[in-house]
C-alpha cells in the first residue's frame, strides 16, 4: 500500500469520526470458543472486579499469530490459540466474552482501511462494535517489503486505530508481536513504534516479545517459533497465559 494511499485512509477515518450514530455493515469474525450470559454493559469495569452482572466483550485484533497459525504448516489452526487461552483463565468466565479477530497475513493499515480481506473499513467496524475492550497485535507483516508500510506509516495507522476506537467508547490495548526471525533485522523498529504510539494516546500495552525474549534467554528464535514467526501449540498457552495476567493487572 503506498503512503499516499495510507495518508488517504487517515483522512477518511478522520472524516469518519464526526459522523455520529451512523450504521454500518457487519463484518465477518472467526469467534473464539468462549461462553457468556447475555447482560446489559452500561458502566466501565475493572477486570478484577468481583461483579457478576455485566458481560465485558473483548475483540482481539491481529495477524495469524493471534488467529492461530499453526507453525511449519499451510495453513491448519492450532487447537488453542492465544485468545482462547487468554478467555479460559479470565476469572468468573461467564462475565467474559472472547472474540477471536485475527485475520492471516495481514496488517495494521489493512485493518484501518477494511482491506483485510474480512472486516469492513474500521470506523465503521467500531461503530457496529459491542466490545469494551479491543486489543491490537500488528507488526509481524508490517514489516514485511511485499505487504507492509514503512514504520512511519504503521505509526500512523496504529494511532487512527486508537483514536478511532477510543472515539467510540473502546478500551484499546496494544500487543507486541512474538519474536520471528526478523527480531534483530528489522521487527524491532516496529515494536518500537507501537510502543512509542502506545505512549503517545496512553494506552495499556502486553508486551508479548520482551516477554518471550526473556522466556528464551538467548536460546534460538526457533526454539518457540520452529518455522521462524508462527508459535509452536505450547507456545501459544505462553502467550495466551501472559496476555490474560497483565490484562488483569489494567485498571480503566
Amino acid at each position: 500500500m503506498k503512503v499516499q494511499t495510507i495518508l488517504e485512509l487517515v483522512a477518511a477515518a478522520a472524516v469518519a469520526l464526526t459522523l455520529a450514530g451512523c450504521g454500518g455493515g457487519d463484518g465477518a469474525i472467526a469467534a473464539a470458543p468462549a461462553d457468556a450470559a447475555v447482560a446489559s454493559n452500561t458502566t466501565p469495569l475493572k477486570p478484577t472486579s468481583a461483579a457478576s452482572s455485566v458481560v465485558q466483550e473483548i475483540d482481539y485484533y491481529g495477524d495469524s499469530t493471534v488467529w492461530g497459525f499453526a507453525s511449519g504448516t499451510s495453513g491448519t489452526r492450532v487447537a488453542q490459540p492465544a485468545p482462547s487461552i487468554f478467555a479460559s483463565l479470565l476469572p468468573a468466565a461467564a462475565r467474559y466474552t472472547v472474540r477471536n479477530e485475527g485475520v492471516s497475513r495481514t496488517t495494521a493499515c489493512q485493518l484501518l482501511g477494511g482491506t483485510d480481506g474480512t472486516h469492513p473499513d474500521w470506523p465503521t467496524q467500531m461503530r457496529n462494535s459491542t466490545a469494551k475492550f479491543v486489543i491490537i497485535n500488528h507488526a509481524i507483516n508490517d514489516q514485511r517489503a511485499d505487504i507492509g508500510e514503512s514504520v512511519s506509516a504503521y505509526k500512523t495507522c496504529l494511532t487512527s486505530l486508537a483514536q478511532i476506537a477510543k472515539q467510540q467508547g473502546k478500551n484499546v490495548i496494544f500487543e507486541t508481536p512474538n519474536p520471528t526471525d526478523q527480531t534483530g533485522a528489522g521487527l524491532d523498529q516496529y515494536v518500537t513504534g507501537m510502543k512509542e504510539v502506545a505512549a503517545a494516546e496512553r494506552l495499556n500495552l502486553i508486551d508479548q516479545y520482551q516477554y518471550l525474549l526473556t522466556y528464551l534467554n538467548g536460546q534460538a528464535i526457533r526454539t518457540l517459533m520452529p518455522d521462524g514467526i508462527h508459535p509452536d501449540d505450547d507456545t501459544y498457552v505462553l502467550k495466551g497465559r501472559f496476555a490474560a495476567a497483565e490484562f488483569l493487572k489494567m485498571s480503566y
